[in-house]
């Protein structure tokens, strides 16, 4: 029988290779905090995204990314302005009908700004001005350190139909392991065309 695509990014049929080490019904969620800020105030000009490997471990330190989309894209802020993204990992969701509950926002928009002036104690984080917050609710997939997927898996599922698939599900869930998993896929379909 032909393998067919289920939701969830997996094939029924296909079991060794479902989700690569990751409970397929085990999602992430995040919360997404912008600022604005003064640019004279932006404590880096480079256009990188500061991680803090122990950001979420506390109430205190709940971030896990910080980037300046302005750096990136100077439109995104006016003239004499920044725009920034916090990013918190926030919660587990179990299956897609969680219904997760919310933390208090007034208290995670104050601890998301405290963790912000520890990252940045140059910077005056206090003038920061608070836009928007987005708060997605299965961001990323989980997955167990112990179960870590091979980052060079075959995309290849079916060699009768010559059908590849590609995605974070395959490797890694990020945007670096969707990427890779994409190359990958690209080459081997090259490769089946003899190109």
């Amino acid at each position: 029988a032909t393998p067919r695509l289920r939701r969830g990014g997996y094939f029924r049929g296909d079991k060794s290779r479902r989700r690569r080490g990751r409970d397929a019904d085990i999602l992430w969620s995040a919360r997404l905090r912008y600022f604005s800020l003064d640019a004279a105030d932006l404590p880096t000009r480079d256009p990188i995204i500061v991680l803090d490997p122990s950001g979420g471990a506390s109430a205190d330190a709940p971030l896990n990314n910080v980037c300046f989309l302005s750096n990136c894209q100077p439109s995104y802020a006016p003239p004499g302005r920044a725009l920034c993204s916090a990013t918190i990992v926030d919660s587990v969701c179990v299956g897609l009908g969680c219904g997760c509950v919310d933390r208090d926002d007034a208290a995670v928009a104050a601890s998301a700004r405290r963790h912000l002036a520890a990252l940045f104690p140059d910077s005056d984080v206090a003038s920061w001005t608070y836009e928007r917050s987005y708060r997605i609710a299965h961001a990323q997939p989980a997955q167990r350190p112990d179960a870590r997927p091979s980052l060079e898996a075959d995309p290849v599922y079916s060699d009768s139909e010559r059908m590849f698939v590609c995605g974070d599900h395959l490797t890694d869930p990020s945007l670096d392991g969707a990427m890779r998993s994409g190359l990958r896929a690209a080459d081997a379909c090259l490769e089946s065309l003899g190109v």
